[in-house]
């Protein structure tokens, strides 16, 4: 798992970032608010589910904020990303209580 949300440039992240480091090995690219900043990411974001967005983000957003991924072992791990609320200038759910729903839901896959 690597956050990438500030590959390009210092701000946000193209599929051409997410390409490399999941040829490099990373399973999970995880983004917060700036992960928005490419626009070319949204559509990559939206059909790809081992980069993330924030759970708690709006539901309207692209993309998830969980996913489960298969090792070659065979042994399967659930990444939740969550995005705290302080100092932030983005609104978004409680990650506490948003924590608890996706809990559940990941349990389920």
């Amino acid at each position: 798992v690597a956050n990438g949300e500030n590959l390009f440039d210092g701000a946000g992240i193209t599929p051409k970032d997410a390409d490399i480091l999941q040829e490099a090995g990373v399973h999970v690219i995880t983004g917060g608010d700036h992960i928005w900043n490419r626009r070319e990411i949204i559509p990559y974001i939206a059909q790809n589910s081992t980069i993330l967005r924030p759970a708690n983000y709006p539901k309207n957003q692209p993309g998830s904020g969980t996913t489960v991924v298969e090792l070659p072992s065979g042994i399967k791990i659930g990444v939740l990303h969550l995005q705290g609320r302080v100092f932030m200038n983005v609104q978004c759910a409680c990650p506490f209580a948003t924590a608890e729903e996706e809990l559940k839901r990941l349990q389920l896959k």
